[in-house]
């Protein structure tokens, strides 16, 4: 009877037939050797390890020469289980905190040596280790050092909590590196934004698997900690981290809200099921979660418990207080707590916030209470425990919930930064300086930093014969803008004697074949608005031929009582000095218009210095 290879994966032998090996010394070499492959065929490709959480451990094939990550694009992307089939945030196995939970903010932790990191999933040592890809964050001086997270191929691909993918995460459009939990925000994730999740500064829980933005993704009930990290050069560094509200101390609660906080609907006909450790209270068609590591849930734990989730700080949240009624407020940090607060004995304790409450339309007095008390404000609020409430606080109620419900989502200043890039970028290369827009049909191939350029042999222009035509671009005039008092001294508006650029050698004629504009440059983008420059640029008005002279119409106006220089440029309609040339106004507007295309030309005024 055949034997199918993968017995030992499938989980037993128990239906298969007794097959017997027993060699005789009759048996013909063609018989032994089918005996052989009947052996081979029954030998397991890798033995099974079962961990505490069901994974199996696979061995990477040595002789597999691609990387982990070129491993895992290769798999088709496995349908997660997450939410039905979830697993619990792991602990560190790569970290040891001496933290009591006390009222400290102080703690040791070290690095235990690379032999004994364990697997953060099955906690188990043995087989191929893989290391995180990522960097520790929390260092105050930035400085930089590994991930120390290890971990089986096999067991992060079946981590899922906090709906983590290892496949997705190495995918070219996410991270395209193999990296473990603490390298994404857990509550940016979980609200699906899987992109901006991992971007940011960081903060690590001490205890468990779990980051968060340190700014704007604090978690209600967690507990700041200055760690004090010794490395491999023995020396100790300063780390901020924080220990999130998974690790505080469970109480059962007796009173809970009349309505589901899944589906939002107050059906008196169908029975809720009430958490034990918070307030929350939910139908059991509702609730998603059917297993966690493995294991059937309780009957009464809410899937919010289930799956670890935290709420943002400045939430708007409904508390139960003193174990009567629900009341309005938004969960604060704990820096905010007014000084007759600070003694209070749940003061920066992990398991408690901050809150302030709305009373009056008005956020400004403070309590601190027990996050298992607290819930996020929902539509349904309003309308449940809104009725004996004035019309001002009502109105004050929907405010604070708009507010929380529109608002965008966060922007990272990495973000912005990419964006304010996009926005004002000019030239295809990231080496130019200039702020100008130049057409890429009218620029040659020739290498700026070539001393030869544009000559006759290599510049495509020249080949064809293609001049300076009217409208395009041939210098900044720069110099330095002075006030009037300044102008009384030197008797000029712009010195360009300190800059040493092209500008310098353009001559005046009353014939001209540039002429100065004013552009618009953006120098700053801001929250508060855009910050502008103006600049004069030098611009061709007329077709310019090969080794023609670049000049332009210098406009001397007698403003201090002083004669104006002498013109000698010896054209036909020379006015003799260096002053406005007798050109066709109309015809040299026309010019100066086309030059600039996409900006507004300055209205032609007289200057004022």
């Amino acid at each position: 009877m055949p034997v199918p290879a993968n017995i030992f994966e499938t989980g037993g032998n128990e239906n298969l037939p007794t097959i017997d090996f027993t060699f005789k010394s009759d048996d013909s070499p063609n018989k032994l050797l089918e005996i052989k492959k009947r052996r081979s065929a029954l030998k397991p490709t890798q033995p099974k390890a079962t961990s505490g959480v069901g994974h199996e451990l696979v061995k990477v094939d040595n002789r597999d020469a691609r990387s982990p990550e070129e491993i895992l694009r290769a798999r088709e992307i496995e349908a997660v289980k997450w939410p039905r089939e979830i697993m619990s945030h792991a602990k560190r196995k790569h970290f040891i905190c001496d933290y009591d939970f006390s009222k400290t903010i102080f703690a040791d932790a070290k690095f235990p040596p690379d032999s004994e990191i364990h697997c953060f999933v099955c906690n188990r040592i043995d087989g191929d280790l893989l290391n995180c890809r990522g960097m520790f964050s929390g260092i105050v001086n930035k400085k930089k050092t590994r991930c120390r997270t290890k971990f089986h191929l096999n067991c992060l691909m079946k981590y899922n909590a906090s709906d983590y993918n290892a496949q997705y995460i190495v995918q070219a459009e996410c991270q395209n590196e193999l990296l473990c939990p603490l390298h994404f925000c857990d509550i940016c994730y979980l609200d699906r934004r899987k992109q901006s999740a991992f971007s940011g500064y960081l903060v690590e829980c001490a205890f468990c698997m779990r980051a968060f933005h340190q700014k704007d993704c604090s978690p209600m009930g967690c507990k700041d900690l200055e760690v004090r990290l010794q490395l491999e050069d023995g020396v100790k560094y300063l780390t901020e981290m924080i220990v999130c509200p998974s690790h505080r101390q469970k109480t059962r609660v007796t009173q809970h809200l009349t309505v589901c906080c899944d589906c939002e609907i107050e059906d008196k006909k169908e029975e809720l099921s009430k958490c034990k450790s918070c307030v929350r209270s939910f139908h059991p068609k509702c609730r998603t979660v059917k297993s966690v590591n493995n294991r059937p849930v309780a009957i009464d734990v809410c899937e919010f418990c289930l799956t670890g989730e935290c709420v943002r700080l400045r939430t708007p949240i409904m508390v139960r207080w003193r174990a009567k009624e629900f009341y309005p407020g938004r969960a604060r940090e704990w820096h905010s707590t007014p000084i007759r607060l600070r003694k209070h004995k749940y003061y920066d304790i992990v398991g408690y916030c901050l809150v302030e409450w709305l009373i009056d339309g008005k956020l400004s007095q403070f309590s601190i209470a027990s996050i298992a008390d607290c819930v996020p404000m929902f539509e349904k609020s309003l309308k449940l425990y809104g009725k004996n409430q004035s019309e001002n606080q009502l109105n004050a109620w929907r405010a604070l919930l708009d507010d929380e419900m529109l608002t965008p989502p966060r922007v990272f200043p990495v973000l912005k930064e990419v964006k304010r890039k996009l926005d004002t970028a000019r030239y295809f290369s990231k080496d130019c300086e200039k702020a100008i827009c130049e057409p890429e049909v009218n620029m040659c191939n020739c290498a700026e930093n070539d001393e030869n350029r544009c000559s006759t042999e290599d510049c495509a222009n020249v080949r064809t014969f293609f001049e300076c035509p009217p409208g395009e671009f041939i210098v900044e005039y720069a110099g330095e803008i002075i006030n009037k008092q300044e102008l009384e001294r030197r008797s000029a508006m712009i010195g360009n004697a300190r800059d040493n650029e092209a500008n310098l050698y353009i001559n005046h004629s009353c014939r001209p074949n540039c002429t100065p504009i004013k552009k618009l440059i953006l120098l700053k983008l801001r929250n508060d608005g855009a910050y502008y420059d103006h600049r004069i640029a030098i611009v061709a008005i007329e077709d310019i031929e090969k080794d023609e002279e670049l000049t332009f119409s210098y406009q001397m106006e007698n403003m201090l009582n002083s004669a104006i220089p002498e013109c000698k440029c010896g054209v036909e309609n020379c006015s003799g000095f260096l002053s406005k040339s007798s050109i066709n106004d109309d015809s040299k507007k026309s010019m100066k218009r086309k030059a600039s295309l996409e900006l507004k030309r300055p209205a032609a005024k007289k200057s004022k210095h």
